[in-house]
Protein backbone atom coordinates (compact mmCIF):
# COMPACT_ATOMS: atom_id res chain seq x y z
CA UNK A 1 0.00 0.00 0.00
CA UNK A 2 1.22 3.70 -1.13
CA UNK A 3 1.99 5.57 2.28
CA UNK A 4 -0.07 9.22 1.53
CA UNK A 5 2.20 12.68 1.70
CA UNK A 6 1.89 14.72 4.57
CA UNK A 7 1.24 18.22 3.87
CA UNK A 8 0.19 21.04 6.07
CA UNK A 9 -0.43 24.54 5.08
CA UNK A 10 0.55 23.05 1.62
CA UNK A 11 3.78 22.36 2.40
CA UNK A 12 4.58 18.21 1.60
CA UNK A 13 6.13 16.89 5.18
CA UNK A 14 6.99 13.60 3.55
CA UNK A 15 5.91 9.95 3.59
CA UNK A 16 3.43 8.90 7.21
CA UNK A 17 4.77 5.97 8.44
CA UNK A 18 2.01 3.98 10.33
CA UNK A 19 3.12 1.02 12.43
CA UNK A 20 2.50 -0.51 16.44
CA UNK A 21 2.81 2.67 17.85
CA UNK A 22 0.55 4.95 15.05
CA UNK A 23 1.29 7.24 12.85
CA UNK A 24 4.86 9.43 12.28
CA UNK A 25 7.35 11.16 10.30
CA UNK A 26 10.32 8.94 9.37
CA UNK A 27 13.01 10.43 11.44
CA UNK A 28 15.32 10.59 8.89
CA UNK A 29 14.97 14.15 7.24
CA UNK A 30 15.81 14.33 3.35
CA UNK A 31 14.82 17.86 3.28
CA UNK A 32 14.27 20.64 5.43
CA UNK A 33 10.74 20.40 6.98
CA UNK A 34 8.65 23.22 8.66
CA UNK A 35 6.24 20.77 10.96
CA UNK A 36 3.69 22.67 12.87
CA UNK A 37 2.80 22.08 16.62
CA UNK A 38 0.73 22.33 19.31
CA UNK A 39 3.22 24.88 20.34
CA UNK A 40 4.36 26.59 17.38
CA UNK A 41 6.65 24.69 14.79
CA UNK A 42 9.84 22.62 14.76
CA UNK A 43 11.93 22.83 11.66
CA UNK A 44 13.99 19.91 10.79
CA UNK A 45 16.84 18.41 8.59
CA UNK A 46 18.75 16.03 7.71
CA UNK A 47 22.63 16.85 7.87
CA UNK A 48 22.31 20.61 8.08
CA UNK A 49 25.12 23.18 8.96
CA UNK A 50 25.90 26.46 9.30
CA UNK A 51 27.04 27.59 6.00
CA UNK A 52 27.93 31.42 6.38
CA UNK A 53 27.74 34.08 9.37
CA UNK A 54 26.84 37.48 8.24
CA UNK A 55 26.96 40.66 10.46
CA UNK A 56 25.10 44.17 9.69
CA UNK A 57 22.63 45.46 11.87
CA UNK A 58 21.97 42.00 12.78
CA UNK A 59 23.66 38.16 12.78
CA UNK A 60 22.70 35.85 10.10
CA UNK A 61 23.41 32.04 9.91
CA UNK A 62 22.70 30.69 6.83
CA UNK A 63 22.48 26.88 6.77
CA UNK A 64 21.16 23.85 4.75
CA UNK A 65 21.60 20.55 3.45
CA UNK A 66 22.14 19.26 0.31
CA UNK A 67 18.78 20.23 -0.89
CA UNK A 68 17.60 23.37 1.25
CA UNK A 69 18.90 26.40 2.58
CA UNK A 70 17.37 28.65 4.82
CA UNK A 71 18.88 31.69 6.88
CA UNK A 72 17.68 32.70 10.71
CA UNK A 73 18.24 36.66 11.08
CA UNK A 74 18.48 37.91 14.44
CA UNK A 75 17.61 41.11 15.32
CA UNK A 76 17.86 41.21 18.87
CA UNK A 77 19.77 39.75 21.55
CA UNK A 78 20.07 35.88 22.18
CA UNK A 79 22.04 33.71 23.96
CA UNK A 80 24.65 30.40 23.09
CA UNK A 81 23.98 27.90 25.90
CA UNK A 82 26.78 25.30 26.42
CA UNK A 83 27.53 22.96 28.84
CA UNK A 84 25.72 25.74 32.02
CA UNK A 85 27.36 28.16 29.95
CA UNK A 86 25.24 31.68 28.52
CA UNK A 87 27.06 33.45 26.39
CA UNK A 88 25.44 36.76 25.19
CA UNK A 89 25.33 37.79 21.67
CA UNK A 90 24.24 41.61 20.66
CA UNK A 91 23.58 41.61 17.14
CA UNK A 92 24.73 45.26 17.21
CA UNK A 93 27.46 45.30 19.45
CA UNK A 94 29.77 43.46 16.97
CA UNK A 95 32.05 42.92 19.85
CA UNK A 96 30.23 40.51 21.47
CA UNK A 97 29.56 38.07 18.11
CA UNK A 98 33.01 36.63 18.03
CA UNK A 99 31.47 33.73 20.00
CA UNK A 100 28.99 33.23 17.15
CA UNK A 101 32.20 32.44 14.73
CA UNK A 102 32.49 28.92 16.66
CA UNK A 103 28.83 27.72 15.27
CA UNK A 104 30.38 27.56 11.53
CA UNK A 105 30.19 24.61 10.23
CA UNK A 106 27.79 23.10 13.26
CA UNK A 107 25.38 20.67 12.08
CA UNK A 108 21.85 21.97 13.04
CA UNK A 109 19.26 19.29 13.58
CA UNK A 110 16.35 21.56 14.23
CA UNK A 111 14.79 24.75 15.29
CA UNK A 112 11.78 24.85 17.73
CA UNK A 113 9.71 28.12 17.40
CA UNK A 114 7.00 28.51 19.99
CA UNK A 115 3.81 31.01 19.74
CA UNK A 116 5.13 32.93 22.18
CA UNK A 117 8.10 34.15 19.97
CA UNK A 118 11.04 32.17 21.60
CA UNK A 119 13.33 30.37 19.24
CA UNK A 120 15.82 27.75 20.03
CA UNK A 121 18.19 26.22 17.44
CA UNK A 122 19.65 22.86 18.33
CA UNK A 123 23.35 21.57 17.48
CA UNK A 124 24.36 18.16 17.29
CA UNK A 125 27.05 18.64 19.51
CA UNK A 126 24.46 20.15 22.50
CA UNK A 127 24.88 23.71 21.93
CA UNK A 128 21.70 25.15 21.69
CA UNK A 129 21.36 29.41 20.38
CA UNK A 130 18.05 30.74 22.37
CA UNK A 131 16.21 34.33 21.15
CA UNK A 132 13.97 35.63 23.36
CA UNK A 133 10.77 37.48 21.63
CA UNK A 134 11.25 41.51 22.26
CA UNK A 135 8.52 44.00 23.04
CA UNK A 136 9.78 46.93 20.43
CA UNK A 137 11.57 45.04 17.69
CA UNK A 138 11.31 41.79 15.56
CA UNK A 139 13.65 39.21 17.57
CA UNK A 140 14.03 37.21 14.23
CA UNK A 141 13.27 35.67 11.14
CA UNK A 142 13.94 32.37 9.34
CA UNK A 143 13.27 32.12 5.77
CA UNK A 144 14.16 28.79 3.62
CA UNK A 145 14.19 28.03 0.29
CA UNK A 146 10.79 25.94 1.15
CA UNK A 147 9.14 28.95 0.33
CA UNK A 148 8.32 30.22 4.49
CA UNK A 149 9.45 33.25 5.95
CA UNK A 150 8.15 33.39 9.71
CA UNK A 151 8.61 36.64 11.65
CA UNK A 152 8.95 37.11 14.83
CA UNK A 153 7.11 40.24 15.34
CA UNK A 154 7.50 42.87 17.86
CA UNK A 155 5.67 41.44 21.47
CA UNK A 156 6.40 37.95 20.29
CA UNK A 157 3.77 37.44 17.65
CA UNK A 158 4.62 35.18 14.49
CA UNK A 159 4.03 36.31 11.29
CA UNK A 160 4.25 33.42 8.98
CA UNK A 161 4.38 34.18 4.81
CA UNK A 162 4.07 31.35 1.79
CA UNK A 163 5.65 32.29 -1.28
CA UNK A 164 5.80 29.62 -4.50
CA UNK A 165 9.56 27.58 -4.06
CA UNK A 166 12.55 29.27 -5.59
CA UNK A 167 14.85 27.14 -7.55
CA UNK A 168 18.91 27.46 -6.36
CA UNK A 169 18.11 31.14 -5.01
CA UNK A 170 19.04 31.62 -1.35
CA UNK A 171 16.99 32.84 1.30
Amino acid sequence: MEQPEVAVDGLVHGKLQIGAGGLWLPSKVKAMQLIPTDFGWLLRMDEGRIKHIGVDFRLVLLFGNKTETASLCIETPCYIRSEGKNTRLVPDAPSTLAPALTLFNAEITDISILKTGYLTAKFKDGRSLEIEPNEQYEAWQVGSTNGFLLVCSPGGEIAMFHQPRSEGKEP
